[in-house]
């Protein structure tokens, strides 16, 4: 018997949501996930108040119930839905409406491309509010036959701990704690039906990445060689996306794990969420490829951005006359419905073309590749200027340099002078006698950093360099952009 009533959950990876979300699946019931966050922003709150949640919905889970849930399910078919909140297109607050086929299809499509085998282990350390951790993770494990290893939210110690079982990993370079499962990142114990296996369990895994989590990972040489052997014998496919995906990223990934073939991904939450991939592939040495891969044949350099193909059924509107601006698609894999502030109601978009929002551009062989979200884009003495071409740029020449030193996250943005300001992720300075030796450091990197800038383009040299405190970011480590610019315009 259904039981009537979306379910709402605001939480991370815990055991219950991901009880929940497998139980409305299995009862073809409706179910909407929450970054936690959000019910502390007053004008998201009170959007889904008038849509029948309950004014200060700050518990972890609750049910609509009679004339709430009818507000919020009217127009909609019954039937399973997985309702999540977005604003990746628009930059204003969205909800997407998933039924089953876009979970279905978005699923098939995916691990048909990436032959993945049937009883597969999926790590689940992206959040599952997310589609990326909702679609390509729980419910590929669940409806592939696989198991999910389950995290509450991704960080280094927990996620080695969790490929390799040991817990005295201390004292790697670039790590905020000891390597470990620390509290409030290992693994959920999971009942209800969802499995789990240990690091030594020999399935082969499909492990999610955004490039946040990538440039937080240890090199191989920090590592115990009993760490790096348990590593090298993970098999599997890794998929990276959410962000740009740099090919110093895909390098660093090959290195701590050999035996995976690693892939990029490309799609948005009204895509449900897959649009293209690249093809599974395994980097033989820094930038090259030892088989038909991720780049399309042997010996082709990984290029930054790369986001392959359409997958078989998602059509991508042609590239404008002009290259550069957003595309739009269609996917048989896409949103039944989408939802903004100031709708009357939901809004049908199956069968139509959607917005992407992004800048992809198209190389030589057809292939697409990622330069950035469109509204990133400003103009520059006439021309228009992608920020994330010249921040790849940047970290490419970084580290072509060989330069022993950590480049920072950097962010290119307008400067008041028609020129570019280049600004470099700081962290917290805690202690007011460490400034000065911060301030060393920042110097020594600063005058590496130089004339690497000078080799650049005149259009896309940075006129200025200024060091900004911790980057705000989301809950998959993306810099938020819009936020740090309007914190920067207010600084001047």
């Amino acid at each position: 018997m259904t039981v009537p009533g979306v379910e709402v959950r605001a939480s991370w990876n815990t055991p219950e949501t991901l009880e929940v979300l497998g139980r409305c699946w299995d009862e073809d019931r409706s179910v909407l996930l929450l970054n936690p966050a959000v019910p502390g922003l007053s004008s998201t709150e009170d959007w889904l108040g008038d849509l029948g949640l309950p004014r200060g919905f700050k518990v972890q889970s609750g049910r609509l119930r009679g004339r709430a849930n009818d507000i919020f399910l009217e127009g909609l078919e019954p039937g399973f839905h997985l309702f999540l909140l977005t604003s990746g297109t628009t930059g204003a607050p969205r909800l997407v409406a998933l039924d089953r086929r876009s979970v279905q299809w978005n699923v098939e499509a995916v691990a048909g491309h990436l032959e993945l085998e049937s009883g597969i282990e999926v790590v689940l350390h992206v959040p599952v509010f997310h589609a990326f951790g909702a679609v390509l993770c729980f419910f590929l494990s669940r409806i592939f036959g696989g198991s999910v290893r389950p995290f509450h939210r991704f960080e280094t110690g927990a996620f080695l701990w969790g490929l390799t079982g040991l817990t005295g990993l201390t004292g790697l370079t670039g790590l905020t704690g000891p390597v470990g499962p620390l509290e409030g990142a290992r693994p959920a114990e999971l009942t209800g039906g969802v499995g789990t296996a240990g690091p030594e369990s020999g399935a082969p895994l499909l492990l999610p990445f955004v490039p946040a989590m990538i440039r937080g990972l240890p090199e191989p040489h920090e590592l115990p060689a009993v760490a790096r052997e348990r590593l090298e014998r993970v098999r599997g496919v890794s998929i990276s996306g959410g962000d740009l995906v740099l090919r110093s990223d895909l390098e660093r990934l090959q290195r701590l794990l050999p035996g995976v073939r690693h892939t990029v991904g490309y799609g948005l939450t009204e895509a449900g969420p897959a649009l293209t991939h690249t093809k599974p592939g395994v980097l033989s040495e820094p930038g090259i490829l030892s088989e038909p891969g991720i780049f399309s044949r042997p010996g082709i350099s990984a290029m930054d951005g790369d986001i392959g193909e359409p997958l078989p059924g998602v059509e991508l509107s042609p590239p404008p006359a002009v290259d550069g601006g957003g595309r739009c698609f269609r996917s048989p894999g896409q949103a039944v419905a989408i939802r903004s502030p100031g709708d009357a109601g939901w809004q049908r978009v199956r069968g139509r073309f959607l917005p992407t929002g992004d800048d992809l551009g198209h190389r030589d062989d057809g292939r697409l590749y990622f330069r950035g979200r469109s509204a990133w884009s400003f103009k520059r003495r006439g021309e228009m200027i992608s920020p994330a071409l010249v921040e790849s740029t940047i970290r490419r020449l970084w580290l072509e340099s060989g330069v022993d030193i950590l480049l920072p996250e950097v962010v290119v943005a307008p400067a008041p002078d028609e020129g570019l300001t280049l600004l470099m992720e700081g962290g917290k300075v805690e202690d007011p006698g460490g400034m000065e030796r911060v301030e060393r450091e920042r110097g020594k990197l600063e005058q590496e950093l130089g004339p690497l800038l000078e080799s650049l383009p005149t259009i896309f040299r940075p006129s200025e360099l200024r060091w900004v405190g911790p980057f705000p970011r989301n809950a998959l480590g993306k810099v938020q952009r819009r936020e740090l610019l309007n914190a920067l315009l207010q600084s001047r």
